[in-house]
């Protein structure tokens, strides 16, 4: 789950330092910078992704935009799986005139392993600094801690390194520890001592531990996922995939359609907490259909009948491309949600912020929310006075482009959901509609 987020010289942010609650709200204008936040943690999540090609091997592992692939004849998907973002070159989103882009965020994920819980090490926390000099990454820092192990580095292109301690000592094997230029793997280790001297089942423990301790780093940039602004299903069947996708996490929305239309018929449990939330939301139901030709049609059941997915509204196809993903995910994981209030009534905008906590609460999922809502917003800050989140649980901030510079300010609320001084931005609208509507009245007397 994310703590902190740094972001420095890329786009409109110039020095951009954001503390992250569980509920975290960007408001604001157009082209204020919000969704630069999230496009930023997108680069270093598709370099964990982009290893997954093969003809990528480790050449790029320390690009922040690697090149556009060719896209194999035989792939099941329009565009590569593990791109999940195109915003040009690094020309194009550096700031004028400066020449690092730096990209830091500070959190925790949670303990997995067996060999972590018997150490009785509940997360592990991470604070990963990087800074990147045409395309390349040229500095990285940061600290692993969980338990008594703490990993502290500082690497530079072409200069010192430093890493502490130098060798990782779990019981009586040590490992020795290095740094490296990759971006998903900034350290690693090499060799252990005495290997023979010791029972399997205790190296293989100390090897299990060790690997836990030095990938948190990729587990950490896999825990982050986007949910884009653009959902919705164009057709009204898909062809079903051989093997289910690991996750929905692709940039084009045909691809994303293609992807949950095959998750469904290989998960079912799935298809039953969607069918919940979406019955609690909406009153509709869903399930799937497997059509000849090794498609699939997703249906939706309310009380007048059966019918395909497609032929429902279409703030109900954008829920499932907002909800599949969540459910999908392991607990703590993080979601960037653009606008989820698109084609939704004010209602379900604001009842779909009770879902949003509902989920937070029961699986500590956290949620990065930009949204152009006072429903969405109104639904948090009324949950906040009704108790059912605390101050501890949310942040807003609200965004503003001053003279091409992203200027972010996080607003003051209390424990009553009331923000001091008001949402800038929403209010003033309103009046300025009313205002003119009775202008129009006057002058038609």
């Amino acid at each position: 789950m994310l703590q902190k987020i740094r972001i420095q010289n890329f786009k409109l942010h110039k020095d951009t330092s954001l503390e992250i609650k569980p509920i975290t709200l960007f408001i604001g204008q157009n082209n204020s910078g919000k969704s630069s936040i999230f496009q930023a943690l997108q680069l270093i999540k598709q370099n964990l992704k982009i290893r997954e090609q093969p003809e990528y091997s480790e050449q790029y592992d320390n690009s922040l935009i690697p090149p556009k692939p060719f896209k194999p004849n035989n792939n099941y998907y329009y565009f590569y799986p593990n791109r999940l973002i195109d915003i040009g070159n690094f020309q194009d989103v550096i700031r004028k005139d400066e020449r690092l882009i730096g990209i830091s965020m500070e959190g925790n994920i949670p303990s997995k392993n067996r060999v972590l819980q018997d150490k009785r090490i509940e997360s592990i926390q991470i604070r990963y600094e990087m800074k990147f000099q045409n395309n390349n990454l040229k500095y990285h820092s940061g600290e692993i801690k969980g338990g008594e192990y703490q990993l502290v580095w500082d690497w530079r292109g072409g200069g010192e390194t430093k890493i502490s301690p130098k060798s990782l000592k779990i019981g009586e094997i040590e490992f020795n520890l290095h740094t490296q230029n990759s971006i998903n793997q900034p350290i690693f280790s090499s060799g252990l001592s005495s290997s023979s001297t010791f029972p399997y089942e205790f190296q293989a423990n100390a090897e299990e531990l060790k690997d836990s301790l030095l990938n948190s780093i990729r587990d950490f940039i896999s825990s982050i996922h986007a949910i884009y602004g653009l959902r919705g299903f164009e057709e009204n069947s898909y062809l079903l995939s051989d093997k289910p996708p690991l996750d929905t996490d692709f940039m084009l929305l045909y691809d994303r359609s293609l992807a949950i239309n095959s998750l469904l018929p290989y998960n079912r449990d799935l298809e039953s907490q969607l069918s919940l939330w979406f019955k609690n939301l909406l009153g509709v139901e869903i399930s799937f259909e497997l059509l000849p030709g090794k498609t699939v049609k997703i249906k939706a059941k309310n009380t007048y009948g059966e019918t395909s997915f497609i032929n429902e509204g279409l703030g109900i196809h954008q829920l499932l491309f907002i909800f599949l993903p969540i459910a999908l995910a392991q607990p703590s994981h993080t979601f960037l949600i653009e606008e989820p209030e698109v084609h939704l009534h004010p209602k379900a905008q604001s009842d779909i912020t009770t879902t949003f906590i509902k989920i937070y609460k029961n699986e500590s999922k956290q949620f990065l929310i930009a949204t152009h809502s006072e429903h969405i917003l109104f639904g948090f800050l009324n949950a906040l006075a009704r108790k059912e989140i605390s101050l501890d649980d949310i942040a807003i901030y609200y965004f503003k482009n001053e003279k091409g510079v992203a200027e972010i300010t996080k607003l003051n609320i209390d424990e009553y959901g009331r923000v001091s001084g008001g949402l800038p931005g929403f209010f003033e609208q309103n009046i300025r509609n009313v205002i003119e509507y009775l202008d129009a009245l006057d002058s038609n007397k």
